[in-house]
């Protein structure tokens, strides 16, 4: 089998069906029926979803449910039950353009590459996002959104989201794909890009192509301070960059925690430190991980990588 199509869905019953019937048209216009099967994977749900009714009455994909705690782990879970040679991951509220999976696979055949991304955008005409910049030293996270290809064909990218992305499943299964250490959102895509290049392999943006991301619920400020949310990229922090990197990450988001309450507050409350444990615990936890990355070309030096993203010219 060619191709492999996982999503994780957790509560979006719409969206589910929305990337299924968008994907299943393509799919029929540029695969053999046996060369490409659909894994929904179910996130803790528990009220009725039509949806997957529906896609076991008439057995037009797989289903996998569990209580899987966030995308990373039920996207681990639908890679692991996964049969193509290629994996693409999308997320459940999404519309891949025409011929958007042959032209990933393409440019994954062509470069190499273990991970390929289609650009994305947000419902907004001719607005698209073709790479990110990282603020690899504070919050390990997205400082910007590159809205112009920088060549016409596929190219090396440090970081991307992961709405839509294809897999070498040999090579993502080699670097270990993603963490069970993660759990709810946020932190997979500085987490498997960074790793995939501390490992040796490769991250690509196809610019023939896009898909368009639309979520259907507003995640509100708060969500950025509780702690699963912190916890990611505290985690891919350390796994990626060490010790030196983890504090920056932890320091950072206890300023922002405690930035955020009243003046009145600040006056006469005590700063807080609801992160401290995640700082003691995560070297524990992820230790095996980052032996891991200690061992591969870079020797778990994140600054070495960031200088080869110079050298290269590699967006980041």
């Amino acid at each position: 089998m060619q191709l492999s199509i996982v999503v994780p869905s957790r509560g979006d019953p719409q969206g589910l069906w929305m990337s299924f019937a968008s994907s299943f048209v393509d799919l029929e216009h540029d695969f053999a029926p046996d060369d490409w099967e659909f894994i929904a994977v179910i996130d803790g749900e528990t009220e009725p979803n039509l949806t997957v009714d529906s896609f076991q009455q008439w057995g037009t994909c797989r289903i996998i449910e569990g209580n899987f705690g966030g995308p990373q782990n039920a996207r681990r879970a639908g890679a692991l039950a996964a049969h193509g040679e290629f994996i693409v991951f999308l997320d459940s509220h999404v519309v891949p353009a025409r011929g958007m999976f042959r032209s990933l696979i393409d440019a994954a055949k062509s470069t190499g590459a273990c991970l390929v991304h289609a650009p994305h955008s947000f419902w907004q005409p001719n607005l698209y996002c073709f790479s990110y910049g990282m603020d690899f030293w504070n919050r390990f996270w997205v400082t910007q959104s590159v809205p112009v290809p920088q060549r016409p064909e596929p190219y090396r990218v440090a970081c991307m989201g992961h709405g839509a992305l294809l897999a070498n499943a040999e090579k993502y299964f080699k670097i270990g794909g993603y963490s069970d250490l993660q759990r709810g959102w946020g932190g997979e895509e500085p987490y498997l890009n960074l790793k995939a290049y501390m490992l040796g392999e490769s991250c690509y943006v196809d610019p023939r192509t896009y898909h368009w991301h639309y979520m259907s619920t507003r995640r509100t400020a708060e969500v950025y301070r509780q702690e699963p949310y912190v916890r990611n990229f505290l985690v891919a922090a350390y796994v990626i960059g060490g010790q030196k990197f983890l504090e920056r990450v932890y320091t950072l988001h206890t300023f922002a925690v405690n930035g955020h309450k009243t003046e009145e507050d600040a006056a006469n409350i005590e700063p807080s430190d609801p992160y401290r444990s995640l700082l003691e615990s995560i070297p524990t936890e992820a230790a095996e991980e980052r032996a891991m990355i200690e061992a591969g070309p870079f020797k778990g030096d994140l600054d070495k990588l960031v200088e080869f993203f110079q050298a290269e010219d590699i967006p980041h």
